[in-house]
């Protein structure tokens, strides 16, 4: 009876089954709903290698930029469909730690 309604969590929340809840299956669905996430990353990607290359910011800065596009890269071809919130909000975490410890290098590095 369960697997037909979904999955129960220990809470007695129902989760709908993958299939319910309209997830993309192929590869073009998945980067077109994600379109505005990818639109958003390689404009900051992009922009932070043309101020790098200019000399305005740190290269480590420019590559925290393009560490959370390779993120995007990695969720839109790896989806985290049926992973625990637990193991998400890790990966999460995991980013964006990355992100601000290269940033914050970058910016000290230059300082001195």
């Amino acid at each position: 009876m369960l697997a037909a309604v979904g999955r129960v969590d220990p809470l007695g929340v129902v989760a709908p089954p993958a299939a319910e809840v309209g997830f993309p299956s192929s590869l073009s669905a998945r980067f077109l709903s994600a379109s505005g996430a990818w639109i958003c990353h390689v404009f900051n990607g992009a922009t932070a290698v043309t101020l790098a290359a200019l000399g305005w910011i740190p290269w480590l800065s420019a590559a925290g930029f393009l560490l959370m596009l390779i993120d995007l890269a990695d969720g839109t071809l790896r989806p985290a469909l049926g992973a625990r919130p637990t193991q998400i909000g890790l990966r999460q975490l995991l980013a964006s730690t990355l992100f601000a410890f290269l940033s914050v290098i970058g910016f000290a590095l230059e300082s001195v």
